[in-house]
């Protein structure tokens, strides 16, 4: 059901918030947010799906370095 990756832009790790009220959902879509996250806050993310990331917490957040930055 899942796989390793040597692609290091897939590999978990921190990501720090870089903007203000960032917007965070259940699913890997770009419609109707679940609500936001404030600059500065930091997230494990567990893969990247797409140009989203799936945090942790089994939310999705956007993966632009604009928005987000690894640790």
């Amino acid at each position: 059901k899942g796989y390793i990756t040597a692609n290091k832009k897939n590999l978990k790790g921190y990501h720090k918030v870089l903007v203000d009220d960032l917007n965070y959902y259940d699913t890997a879509r770009w419609t109707n947010p679940d609500g936001q996250v404030n600059k500065g806050e930091v997230f494990t993310v567990v893969k990247k799906v797409g140009d989203m990331y799936l945090l942790k917490s089994g939310f999705y957040i956007t993966a632009s370095p604009n928005c987000v930055k690894k640790m």
